[in-house]
């Protein structure tokens, strides 16, 4: 065995000490500390960045829907108030008309009476007759004529014209306000949007609708669910006995148009005592001669809209109310963001492909929510009173849908063709359709979880 020469023992007892030296020596110990510390910092910040992101993202689609919503009953108040609007122009118009008939008829009445007065020895009557026969056949010639001449031909193109506006608002409102809310999301970074119950019409066939193919996909273990909802004004047509002269709810009817115009009638007319005979004989024969008159002439144009009869309260929710669903497309949300924090190794699979994986990752955000019209009065609603206004409400209420006859996928497969419609109106063509397949198939698997009891009182 060689024995250690001096040298080997002159550099191990170095190598000794220089490993001393570096183990009693701490400087540049929190250099170590420090860099676990700034990359656990940066990791935070990165987190903290995206949550914010999502987050942000995620309120940007529920503020798009939110004021879509909104917007689209502020829309479908306004028309309710101009309806109402057009309705009290009717009234006056009809009213006006119907007062003349019957006190003109009644004025005959009472000369008649006076005649018959007269011819019983009353020297009075005998004066006031002929002076007022006089005055009834100047009248009979002149105004007469020409108001019954204009009420043919002005008066009643007047009405008809009015009749025409609420037919007009009546029509377009339901796609004026579905418009309104596509137009209003999309500006709010939706990517697409519709409403439910859809407007009227039949637009499966003219565009490249996914529903059929979305359902089938999914799988029909939820069927073919739609609903025959349609939107619409809860309004209809009126009726001029049955709905104006019996009705003295709150007043607000031809027979109180009537009334006020009588009123107006006596206060300023200067026939004096003679004309409480009259207003008697005019109020009496206002049904008899007066409005059947102006019936005759304005005929179904001047008939009044009335709110729409309903039997329960879930349908008039459903009728007053839209339920919008809103998307908004971030590709980045499973991709690149989920793959920044995917330290282990994925250890799940979603299927056997990588479509299966796809399935069940949206591109996206989906947002709901409900909006209504309210009439801010304690009376009950009318179409006599501009007093319509728009708020945000429920998605769904205690017992709502269930008592409607309907659900939110079915909801959902009667706006699917319009959230195509939205992809045009957005300048995003039908591949649109195709490119959100997948998030198009997240929400259908989503609100068919959402049934009777597990969407109840849910808020957006």
């Amino acid at each position: 065995m060689r024995k250690c020469q001096g040298s080997d023992i002159t550099w191990a007892s170095r190598l000794r000490g220089v490993l001393q030296m570096l183990d009693r020596d701490e400087s540049g110990a929190i250099l170590i500390f420090s860099l676990v510390s700034v990359l656990i910092l940066v990791m935070l910040a990165w987190t903290v960045m995206d949550s914010g992101s999502v987050a942000r993202n995620k309120l940007e689609t529920q503020a798009s829907a939110d004021v879509a919503a909104y917007s689209q009953a502020a829309v479908k108040a306004r028309s309710m108030n101009m309806m109402a609007y057009a309705n009290i122009a009717k009234r006056s118009v009809v009213g006006i008309h119907s007062l003349y008939h019957s006190m003109f008829f009644a004025y005959g009445i009472w000369i008649t009476e006076k005649w018959d007065q007269c011819a019983l020895g009353d020297d009075v009557a005998c004066d006031e007759a002929a002076k007022n026969s006089s005055l009834y056949w100047q009248e009979f010639q002149n105004d007469n004529q020409r108001y019954r001449s204009n009420a043919n031909n002005y008066y009643a193109a007047d009405v008809r014209a009015l009749d025409n506006y609420q037919l007009y608002l009546y029509g377009l409102t339901p796609w004026w306000g579905w418009s309104e809310a596509v137009i209003r999301a999309q500006r709010n970074n939706a990517t697409i949007a519709s409403s439910f119950p859809p407007p009227p019409g039949t637009i499966r066939n003219a565009l490249n609708d996914p529903t059929d193919e979305i359902i089938r996909e999914v799988g029909p273990s939820a069927g073919y669910n739609f609903t025959s909802f349609i939107d619409t004004l809860p309004v209809e047509r009126g009726d001029y006995w049955l709905d104006l002269l019996n009705d003295g709810m709150d007043q607000s009817s031809y027979k109180f148009e009537h009334l006020i115009n009588t009123q107006l009638h006596q206060q300023r007319s200067q026939w004096g005592a003679a004309l409480n005979r009259n207003v008697t004989a005019g109020s009496t024969v206002f049904f008899d001669v007066g409005f059947r008159r102006s019936t005759e002439v304005f005929r179904e144009w001047g008939r009044p809209w009335r709110i729409e009869v309903t039997h329960s309260e879930a349908r008039w929710l459903t009728r007053t109310s839209n339920l919008v669903f809103t998307f908004q497309e971030n590709e980045t949300m499973f991709t690149e963001m989920r793959n920044k924090y995917r330290v282990p190794k994925q250890d799940y699979r979603f299927g056997d492909s990588v479509r299966d994986e796809e399935m069940y990752r949206p591109q996206g955000y989906w947002a709901m929510a409900r909006s209504e019209i309210s009439f801010v009065s304690d009376s009950h609603p009318d179409l006599w009173h501009a007093l319509w206004t728009s708020r945000l409400r429920p998605v769904s209420l205690p017992a709502e849908y269930e008592e409607a006859g309907y659900d939110i996928n079915a909801a959902y497969h009667n706006s699917m063709a319009f959230l195509s419609l939205s992809m045009q109106i957005g300048s995003r063509g039908t591949d649109g359709v195709g490119r959100f397949k997948n998030d198009l198939m997240w929400m259908e698997r989503a609100s068919r979880a959402m049934g009777q009891s597990t969407a109840e009182g849910l808020g957006k």
